[in-house]
């Protein structure tokens, strides 16, 4: 997914979460895969990080999934990935 910064100040990306633990996710800027954040409550997200992304640029936000969390699951599922901003 995409995440541009269509204002005319710099957008700050300081914190990530996601629903589950099976899902996990990424910045990537300027090439740059910044690191992986997962479920907040486990305790292993990074910690002081943020990404700054200037008026008119953009990021892309990378999405893992590792079925292996939940080998029983079976049908359609929902997860979701939270961004945290000064937007």
């Amino acid at each position: 997914m995409t995440i541009s910064n269509k204002g005319d100040a710099p957008l700050i990306l300081n914190n990530m979460d996601t629903s589950c633990g099976c899902t996990s996710a990424s910045i990537i800027y300027k090439g740059k895969e910044g690191p992986r954040f997962s479920m907040a409550m486990r305790g292993t997200n990074p910690k002081d990080w943020k990404q700054v992304i200037p008026p008119g640029e953009s990021a892309h936000l990378k999405i893992y999934y590792d079925p292996n969390v939940h080998k029983t699951m079976r049908g359609p599922v929902t997860r979701s990935v939270y961004i945290f901003s000064n937007d």
